[in-house]
C-alpha cells in the first residue's frame, strides 16, 4: 500500500472499513427484517468448511496496480448509493411504524422498503466485486454471495 497514491489508499481503507463494518451490518439487519416479515432468505448460515473473508485478510492483501486509477470514484459512488438507500429505508421504516407495523402498512409501502433493501444489497455486492477486482482475490461475506 506504500506505493499507492495517498488519495487512492485513503479511499481504499475507508471502503474496506465500510464494507466490513456498515455494509455487513446492513446485510444482517436486512436478513432479520425479512425474517420478521415472514420472508426468510435462503442465505446459508456459516457452514463447515466455508471460509468467510475477514477485514484483516483484505487489509493484508496488496492491490493489483492495473485497477488503481479507476476504483476510488467507483467505490465512493457505491458507498454514496448505499447511504442514500439506507436513509430512504429508515424513512420508510418510520412511516411503517407510525402505521402500526408491517402488518398494518400498505403493500406498496412494504414493497418500497424491500426495494430499498435490495438496492442496498446490490451496491454492497458491487463494492465487494470492486474489491475482488482490485485485489485479485475472492471475498466471501454472508449475505453478499
Amino acid at each position: 500500500m506504500d506505493n499507492l497514491d495517498p488519495v487512492a489508499a485513503n479511499v481504499l481503507m475507508k471502503a474496506v472499513d465500510f464494507l466490513f463494518g456498515e455494509a455487513k451490518a446492513l446485510m444482517e439487519e436486512r436478513r432479520q427484517a425479512r425474517k420478521e416479515r415472514g420472508k426468510d432468505e435462503a442465505t446459508p448460515e456459516k457452514q463447515t468448511g466455508t471460509a468467510y473473508t475477514t477485514k484483516e485478510e483484505v487489509e493484508a492483501w496488496q492491490p493489483k496496480s492495473i485497477y488503481l486509477k479507476d476504483f476510488p470514484n467507483e467505490m465512493k459512488h457505491c458507498i454514496a448509493q448505499i447511504e442514500k438507500y439506507r436513509s430512504n429505508k429508515r424513512q420508510i421504516e418510520i412511516r411503517i411504524s407510525h402505521l402500526g407495523g408491517a402488518m398494518q402498512a400498505p403493500v406498496s409501502l412494504i414493497n418500497d422498503l424491500e426495494a430499498q433493501e435490495e438496492s442496498i444489497k446490490e451496491y454492497a455486492q458491487r463494492l465487494k466485486r470492486l474489491f475482488e477486482d482490485v485485489y485479485g482475490h475472492k471475498i466471501t461475506i454472508i449475505g453478499l454471495e
